[in-house]
């Protein structure tokens, strides 16, 4: 029978923010089930219900180890967290674990430096990767009895290329900093009432790159890119090979 993980995720993390004790029997039990699932064949909407689900109970265990190891937020205040993927396309996915930051800013600064040792590691057996993340955020709000509701949003990337020539800081600034924080400045200018609560944690998707596979304009590696040396027409249509073509022939 199915099992549902929503109401349980909002408990756990209800307990930890009032500093309660939390079951580690049923956060076990849950993490244990959906990684079970994971590995089971699924429609793609279960895969990214069970992921999301899945991710959420491994960063609730991961605040409640650290909250009871003593540290300080100084002394750890980021973690990264391997977490099992659905996804046959994935080389690693994981997600770094927020306990300090209150904004998404700094979390982001802080994150990278995590962030490039595990794409270094993908490419260490991998001339080129796709990358995509996910950054997942607890918002609140009052109702109308005036009591506090909570809800998680989460603000997503593409999926771009990174290869061993990729300058990381500036692909970091323009493929995840900027684009994230545009969405949190446009969700919050809304005016839905929602204020950030928490910074739960940034979900990283390392995928396989596919060359063989037709597609659009990419662009050259920089060091390839600052000879001068290669034509490559920028289009935003599958006509790649045949604008190649007519490049070198006119």
């Amino acid at each position: 029978m199915e099992r549902e993980y929503s109401e349980v995720i909002k408990e756990l993390r209800r307990a930890l923010r009032l500093g309660e004790s939390i079951e580690e029997s049923v956060l076990n039990e849950g993490i244990r089930y959906l990684e079970n699932a994971l590995s089971s064949i699924l429609p793609r909407s279960k895969k990214y219900k069970y992921q999301s689900q899945f991710s959420h109970l491994l960063s609730i265990r991961a605040r409640y180890e650290k909250r009871g190891s003593g540290l300080c937020d100084d002394e750890l205040r980021i973690k990264w967290e391997d977490v099992k993927s659905a996804f046959s396309c994935r080389i690693r996915t994981g997600q770094i674990v927020n306990f300090k930051h209150k904004d998404a800013t700094a979390f982001l600064e802080d994150a990278f430096t995590i962030f490039v040792e595990r794409i270094n590691e993908a490419l260490d057996k991998h001339s080129m990767i796709k990358v995509n993340v996910e950054l997942a955020a607890e918002y609140m709000t009052l109702n109308k009895d005036g009591e506090f509701i909570f809800g998680d949003k989460y603000f997503n990337t593409k999926n771009e290329h990174i290869s061993q020539s990729t300058d990381f800081g500036e692909w970091f600034i323009s493929n995840v900093k900027e684009p994230i924080l545009k969405q949190i400045e446009e969700f919050e200018k809304e005016g839905s009432g929602w204020a950030l609560s928490k910074i739960l944690h940034l979900l990283v998707n390392i995928n396989k790159y596919n060359p063989s596979r037709v597609g659009s304009y990419i662009p050259l590696p920089k060091v390839i890119d600052d000879k001068k040396a290669c034509v490559n027409v920028k289009n935003f249509k599958d006509f790649c090979f045949k604008w190649a073509i007519l490049a070198a022939l006119y």
